[in-house]
């Protein structure tokens, strides 16, 4: 055998076991997560089926032996967060949401840096958000909604440019809104209600202009709702109820024309409903019960034309209804119980 072919032979012993330890890597980390979350757990027999390939195991895709996908929600898993998680760093998306997972969410986490989708959503899990989850700059959508998760939001949320989807409702999430969430000009979906935020909504939420759905309510923010709500154009869903909002309804609302939900209850507004309401042409559902409100209902009402609900109870009104009401064909209920407004509650079938 010649130098050169004994050379050939030095190299390939030396780069295909590396190779294939780098493809079989994470092969070997399903070995670990199945240890950490599927110990003898019946609903995931594919997990121990020794002629089922891992890659085909139920919830598991691969791209080549790169795992890129994890779903496995619903499952009834109920053990610790597996750390090992951070092992897979091709993953794209990773949903374990409903699996009733416990602790905390582990640093590893930032060694996710392709992932784009991220869906942790009812479970057990507590503390604070890692700093490592802010470094993962792909992710488009990230869903934490109904954990123990506590502690604050940092303003290195900005870092999370690709988001479309932010939902971390029902936590226990505190402080003030960060400034720099308002720089996620691809936002499309925002919701952070049920959590125990305050202060005010940062003037720089004008820049989300791509945003359809906002839901900031049963907080604990104030102030007023700022008059750069009028950017939001494309808005459909507006949900800013249980807070402790003050001041005039801005007249600015009347220019959100793609609106179908505004729900603004439960807040201690002054002043009455301005007359531009009545430029929401495609406004189905309006909340506005215990808001304080006063003065009277503007016949723009009746430019409602595809309201179904109506709830204005609970506040100081001191005039009769509008007769533009009757103007409201597709209006199924009409709530006005204690709003200081003769005619009480109505009803259209």
């Amino acid at each position: 055998m010649g130098s050169r072919s004994i050379c050939l032979l030095i190299l390939l012993v030396i780069i295909i076991p590396s190779s294939v330890m780098s493809e079989s890597s994470d092969i070997k980390s399903l070995f670990t997560l199945r240890h950490s979350i599927a110990e003898e757990k019946g609903f995931l027999r594919s997990w121990f089926d020794l002629e089922t390939p891992p890659c085909s195991w139920l919830g598991i895709t691969c791209s080549g032996r790169s795992v890129v996908a994890i779903d496995l929600s619903s499952m009834p898993l109920y053990v610790r967060f597996p750390s090992c998680i951070g092992a897979f760093e091709s993953l794209v998306l990773l949903n374990l949401s409903g699996c009733g997972f416990t602790g905390e969410l582990p640093d590893t986490l930032g060694n996710l840096q392709r992932l784009q989708y991220l869906e942790l959503n009812d479970n057990q899990l507590i503390g604070n958000l890692p700093a490592s989850l802010y470094t993962l700059k792909m992710l488009k959508e990230m869903v934490l909604d109904n954990n123990l998760l506590h502690g604050q939001l940092s303003p290195a949320i900005g870092q999370l440019q690709h988001l479309t989807k932010l939902s971390i409702s029902g936590n226990s999430i505190s402080g003030g809104i960060p400034t720099e969430l308002g720089s996620l000009q691809n936002l499309e979906f925002l919701d952070l209600h049920m959590n125990s935020l305050n202060g005010s909504i940062p003037a720089a939420f004008r820049n989300l202009s791509q945003l359809l759905h906002l839901d900031l309510s049963q907080n604990n923010l104030s102030g007023l709702i700022f008059s750069g709500i009028s950017s939001l154009v494309n808005l459909m869903s507006l949900d800013l109820s249980s807070n402790n909002f003050v001041g005039p309804i801005p007249r600015e609302i009347g220019q959100l024309e793609n609106l179908r939900l505004l729900i603004l209850g439960q807040n201690a507004f002054t002043a009455t409903i301005p007359e531009e309401i009545g430029n929401l042409k495609r406004l189905q559902v309006l909340l506005l019960p215990e808001c304080k409100l006063t003065g009277t209902i503007p016949w723009s009402i009746s430019g409602l034309v595809s309201l179904e609900e109506f709830d204005i109870s609970e506040n100081h009104f001191d005039a009769e209804l509008p007769t533009s009401i009757g103007l409201l064909g597709n209006l199924t209920q009409l709530i006005a119980k204690n709003a200081g407004l003769s005619g009480g509650a109505y009803r259209k079938n």
